[in-house]
Formats: structure tokens, C-alpha cells, sequence
């Protein structure tokens, strides 16, 4: 079965990595015949209290206080940090750090990952993955275990040391996806375009998977009962959390691939297509509550997130769009750089950051689209 799932993913892969090409992210990655491509890493901010964290292209970690930030004070300030300290340098980081319990949780390209002192930066432990597989989506971290999807595998750490808690369990192929534990389930999808449901005290299969049309490489979204996730056959899916079986008649279907996550607010679920459309979704019937979509300009792989009634998205040109809620209209747009956004824009407050390919954190207001600071990473 496995070998089956291998051969039937490497079309997907082959076509990921074109689209890769295409939109100049370039990942280094062995997709099925060894391709290798460099990549420039970047992660989403993470936000805890009134701190960001944030990896940086160059393999940097940094705690940024975006009150320091807007004033311009020299870095570090009193509560900010960065790691490591000296020369030394991580891997490329892609998924967005985990704030948990006193501590930051992230994984790097090859395979290691860390647990650093959210208040001085300082490395609680390291902890390589079984076959050093390349760390892509974020982790997640429940109760005492941190969850990590390496490779084509699944790892369970004990949060406090980061030893294994059960035997990696295996997919069909590479994991993009990050996890997501909900109830003592993990629920993640594989390239071999399955999506799984683990037993978080176990690793074992809680159903058996289910066969979406294509890749899957967006992070699930776990609301009352479904699981929402999509896939490189251009369809949304909706899943009993509990069976694994369809909630709607048929999937979503949009204009292209979805990779970045879907949001829920309010009955509906958005969700936006590498192709530049946002659509507004009954999450109970899976029709369309917006007479049309949003489009932009440029592919969008990263998640919306919402300010107040303002949907926040971050396109691949390098725009930042506010978008009403309830609409679908258009409120700003914002071009923040002249290359393209990192990844999953974050929130704080009224105030919207995300990380660009120039090397900076941008801060937006999230009524406005008004630029209040640019801070480079490069340290």
C-alpha cells in the first residue's frame, strides 16, 4: 500500500515543484527523483502577551516587543532576544514558533527541533528527528506533548525534554501539512493526498484515511465537530471529526490549489486558492456566502486571519488586503514590499505583522492598511 501511495504522489509533487519554480519560492526538498532546490525560509510571527516571535531567513530566532519596534529603540531591547547569539546559525525555518508553557517551539529544514525560553531565548533542548526529514508546517503543542510532522512522518516529544513518546508513524509521502491535535486527535495530510486522524496518547490511526483528489499540503481546521482542510484537486473538504466520513454532499470546489489554512468566524469558513480567490463558505452546507469571490492579483498560500469584521490577507505580490466580512468588498490594500510575503500573517491587538521576503516584519493597521513600522530580521 505504502509503495502505491509513494507512486501515485510523485505527480503531485512533480506539479508542486513546477508551481514552486513558478512562484520563485524555491524549496530545497527531495521530491521523489532528488530534485534540490535552495531555499530563503521565513516564518509566520507568533504572538504571545505582547511579544512576537519570529524566524528569520538567515536561521535567526528573534523575540521581537513591537512597542520597542514603533519607537524605534535600538535591538535588543529590555524584553527582546535573539538566537542563537553568535555567528552560529539554524537551518531555514518555514512553520510559524509554537508559544507553550514558558517556552517556544520551532523545527528547522533539517530536521531538528527546539525548545527555547520564551523570556531569555535560551535553548531548553534540541532534538533531531529520526531520518532528518525536512520540517515545513508548524508544530503543535498539547498538554505535555509536542507534535511534529518531519519527512513523511509524525513525531510525538515529551514537551519538557523533547524524548519520543511513541513510534513515528509513517505516511504514504512527504508532510507539509502541520499538525493539528484536537481532543486527543491529530489530524495532518500527506502529498500521498491522504488525511490522517491519530490518537494523540498513541500514534495509531483513529479511521481510517481519507483519499482526497490531490496533494495535500494546507493545515487542518478543526471547528464543532469538522475537520476542514484542501487539496491540489482544488477542492475544500469537510470531515466528521469523529468518523472521517463527508459532512457536505460534495466538496468545495475552487479556481485552484488550496494550501494555506482555512478560518472560521461566524458559520462560514474562508478559505483562498493559489490562483488569488478568497472564498466565504456555509460551513454546514458547503455553499458559497458571498455572491463571488475576492481576487487579488497574486497566488495566495497563507491563511486570512480577522481583525474585528476585517479579513486580513496576505497575497504573493506582496499586498496586504482588508476585506469586509460580510461582503467581500474591499476596504484597503496595502503593498508592504517589493518581493513576496513569508508567510501566515499574525495579529496583536488592532494590529496586523507579517513577514516579507526583503528580511522584514511589517506592522499594519488592521483598519487602515497604514504601515506603522518595518524591522529587518538580519542580525
Amino acid at each position: 500500500m505504502i509503495s502505491h501511495m509513494r507512486h501515485k504522489g510523485w505527480g503531485s509533487q512533480a506539479a508542486l515543484l513546477i508551481l514552486i519554480m513558478l512562484l520563485g519560492a524555491t524549496f530545497t526538498a527531495c521530491l521523489g527523483g532528488g530534485v534540490v532546490q535552495r531555499a530563503p525560509g521565513g516564518s509566520g510571527p507568533a504572538q504571545d502577551q505582547d511579544l512576537l516571535y519570529v524566524g528569520s531567513r538567515e536561521g535567526k530566532v528573534l523575540a521581537l516587543d513591537p512597542e520597542s519596534r514603533s519607537r524605534g529603540l535600538p535591538f535588543p531591547s529590555p524584553k527582546e532576544w535573539i538566537y542563537p547569539r553568535d555567528k552560529d546559525k539554524l537551518k531555514a525555518i518555514y512553520g510559524t514558533p509554537v508559544v507553550s508553557g514558558g517556552n517556544i517551539y520551532l523545527g528547522t529544514f533539517d530536521g531538528q527541533v527546539y525548545a527555547l525560553d520564551a523570556k531569555t531565548g535560551f535553548p531548553r533542548w534540541q532534538q533531531p528527528l529520526e531520518d532528518d526529514g525536512p520540517i515545513i508546517g508548524a508544530l503543535a503543542v498539547a498538554g505535555d506533548t509536542v507534535f511534529v510532522a518531519g519527512g513523511d512522518k509524525v513525531y510525538a516529544l515529551t514537551a519538557d525534554s523533547g524524548q519520543y513518546r511513541w513510534q513515528p508513524f509513517t505516511a504514504g509521502e512527504r508532510i507539509w501539512s502541520g499538525p493539528v491535535v484536537h481532543e486527543g486527535t491529530v489530524y495532518f495530510g500527506s502529498m500521498d493526498h491522504n488525511f490522517y486522524a491519530l490518537d494523540a496518547q498513541t500514534g495509531r490511526l483513529r479511521w481510517e484515511p481519507f483519499a482526497a483528489g490531490g496533494a495535500i499540503v494546507s493545515t487542518p481546521l478543526v471547528r464543532d465537530g469538522v475537520v476542514y482542510f484542501g487539496a491540489f484537486d482544488s477542492k475544500l473538504y469537510a470531515l466528521n471529526t469523529e468518523t472521517g466520513q463527508p459532512r457536505w454532499r460534495e466538496p468545495f470546489p475552487g479556481d485552484g490549489w488550496f494550501w494555506g489554512r482555512a478560518l472560521f468566524n461566524d458559520g462560514r469558513v474562508f478559505a483562498a486558492t493559489v490562483k488569488g480567490s478568497l472564498y466565504a463558505i456555509d460551513a454546514g452546507t458547503g455553499v458559497p456566502s458571498w455572491n463571488r469571490p475576492f481576487k487579488v492579483d497574486g497566488p495566495v498560500r497563507f491563511s486570512p486571519v480577522l481583525v474585528g469584521d476585517t479579513l486580513v490577507m496576505a497575497s504573493g505580490d506582496g499586498a496586504i488586503y482588508g476585506i469586509d466580512a460580510q461582503t467581500g468588498a474591499q476596504r484597503w490594500k496595502q503593498s508592504v514590499a517589493e518581493k513576496r510575503i513569508s508567510a501566515d500573517p499574525a495579529v496583536l491587538g488592532d494590529t496586523v505583522y507579517v513577514h516579507a521576503e526583503d528580511g522584514k516584519v511589517y506592522a499594519l493597521d488592521a483598519q487602515t492598511g497604514a504601515i506603522q513600522w518595518g524591522f529587518p530580521l538580519k542580525r
